[in-house]
């Protein structure tokens, strides 16, 4: 929600209830460990969904999560649900959503889903404010993969 201040424009920031806080608290200490915990960090972020977490912008967070702690698994198909149920969300932080749908279509690409990775990169390059080399690299690459050469070469 956008506001005016002192004729300048805000937008209110969404923040995470204090029970969320408590199961990313947790989660961040599992991940963080030496060797890392992933799988205890997996179930507390699952477990938010049940418990802790209700607003969907809390549950565009905790699919954000799930979806790096899950990569690190090397489980990378589910790793690509849990951050594409993240940008999908409706009340998902828009600067967050750009980002996290970048991290998916590198995934894709990643496990050969061109498609996917060109449908999640053409919405990144309408999203982003400033597109770097790497987006529009990997668009192309994904557009020759699907033997869109002339789309490629217009990047």
């Amino acid at each position: 929600m956008l506001r005016y201040k002192n004729g300048l424009k805000t937008r209110r920031r969404k923040a995470l209830s204090q029970s969320c806080v408590k199961k990313f608290e947790a989660y961040q200490e599992f991940a963080m460990a030496e060797p890392p915990d992933y799988k205890s960090a997996e179930k507390v972020l699952r477990e938010g969904f049940e418990r802790g977490c209700k607003s969907g912008f809390e549950h565009s967070e905790l699919n954000r999560a799930l979806g790096y702690v899950i990569y690190s698994q090397e489980r990378y198909e589910d790793a690509i649900e849990a951050y594409l149920a993240s940008v999908n969300e409706p009340e998902a932080d828009p600067q967050k959503r750009t980002n996290t749908r970048y991290t998916a279509a590198q995934l894709m690409y990643l496990t050969e889903n061109y498609q996917g990775s060109v449908e999640q990169m053409e919405l990144w390059l309408s999203e982003v404010e400033v597109v770097d080399k790497g987006g529009k690299i990997l668009l192309a690459r994904g557009y020759h993969a699907l033997g869109k050469k002339n789309q490629a070469l217009t990047l």
